[in-house]
């Protein structure tokens, strides 16, 4: 490829580019969005996504690396098969390299036969992983319903001078809901664990779509950098040549069998984007792992009543600084996970100011509700 080529090229990659940026990205948000998600999830749905469709696109651009199967035959003119033929043929039926004992790849005829079919699939799996990657997201958001987004109407932002009545409106609403928010919560936390269950599940399918040898390719890739081997495990995996079997009936009716040479140009990208994906997935797991246990040493916390006296406790699960932990303790003596996932989500979209005025109303709300629910038990005693 001259430098012509290579600066054509390289003009295609950054117009293509330019094209999923502007279909991916994400518009100015309105002035009702609220964050109903974690940073971690934003991981799966937000970031995994966008790289699964931007290596889509690559191994999907003929246009940058040419036809993805190039066969040539070493036989006369007259018997010869068309090009065109003949690239459509072995990318149909697939290509195979010849595996050597001490694990090394030619194009003879003896030892271990190894078929590559892969490069037929990757696209699709590529465009399904990332459908997969952004499903856990969109089950949370229709579950959630709104709800986060309608409470902060009006009380989101103190620079634009929130509706006091309305943050007093929200205290004694959410004080006259404990307790009812079980259901609710329940979908994020699954869908939390299904962001894990769909990170392995991928790493899986992509082991599959490589007969079984995705989960080691990382790690014998790594040792390759290490260490000194004769030849690369990308080239057992994703041979760059490759041979391909042809075979049509003859003049006389005899089988003829014409041998292909097939440069495989489209393993070049595929080799990187697995190489990348597989050190994603294993960063991505280890992360959203963290998370769960994270979340789970958060709800331990929860069902021991001492710990919510806790500043620790109090500032983890979003109560402002500047409270004092006795004031706010009767608040917290009286929530359940429910409850406190709600109170994080309104502290995620909210000025800390506005929080903290948002928490005082809750104080003074919760000790209303507290007495009126006093009153009658004293009124039944006397």
């Amino acid at each position: 490829m001259d430098s012509k080529a290579h600066v054509r090229v390289f003009n295609s990659m950054q117009e293509l580019l330019r094209q999923l940026r502007s279909r991916v990205k994400l518009g100015r948000r309105s002035s009702d969005y609220a964050n109903v998600d974690t940073l971690v999830s934003s991981l799966h749905y937000r970031v995994t996504s966008a790289l699964l469709l931007v290596c889509c696109a690559l191994v999907s651009s003929r246009q940058y690396f040419g036809e993805p199967v190039l066969c040539i035959q070493d036989s006369p003119d007259d018997t010869a098969i068309p090009s065109n033929v003949l690239n459509t043929y072995c990318f149909i039926t697939t290509t195979y390299t010849v595996i050597g004992p001490s694990g090394e790849t030619w194009h003879g005829q003896e030892e271990e036969e190894r078929r590559h079919a892969y490069y037929q699939w990757v696209p699709f799996v590529l465009l399904m992983q990332a459908m997969l990657f952004a499903a856990p997201h969109s089950a949370w958001v229709n579950w959630e319903g709104g709800l986060v987004r309608r409470s902060l109407t009006g009380v989101k932002d103190i620079l634009r001078d929130p509706d006091r009545d309305k943050l007093r409106i929200l205290a004694h609403y959410f004080a006259a809901r404990l307790h009812t928010f079980h259901f609710w919560a329940s979908g994020f936390y699954f869908c939390q664990v299904l962001n894990l269950l769909n990170v392995l599940g991928n790493a899986y399918l992509s082991d599959l779509l490589l007969g079984g040898n995705f989960f080691h390719y990382g790690l014998q890739m790594s040792l390759y950098g290490i260490q000194t081997l004769d030849s690369s495990p990308s080239d057992a995996m994703f041979p760059k040549l490759t041979k391909c079997i042809f075979r049509k009936y003859g003049p006389s009716g005899t089988i003829q069998t014409h041998d292909a040479l097939c440069v495989m140009s489209l393993n070049i990208v595929n080799d990187k984007i697995f190489t990348a994906l597989w050190f994603w997935f294993c960063l991505l797991t280890l992360v959203t792992a963290l998370s769960l246990l994270w979340s789970w040493v958060v709800f331990l916390r929860l069902t021991c009543a001492s710990s919510f006296y806790s500043p620790w406790t109090q500032r983890v699960l979003g109560a402002p600084v500047s409270l004092d932990p006795v004031y706010i303790s009767t608040i917290t003596r009286r929530l359940d996970c429910g409850d406190w996932l709600f109170l994080r989500l309104l502290a995620n979209n909210m000025n800390v100011q506005v929080y903290k005025e948002f928490m005082e109303h809750l104080v003074q709300a919760m000790e209303v509700r507290k007495h009126s629910e006093v009153t009658p038990m004293l009124t039944n005693c006397t």
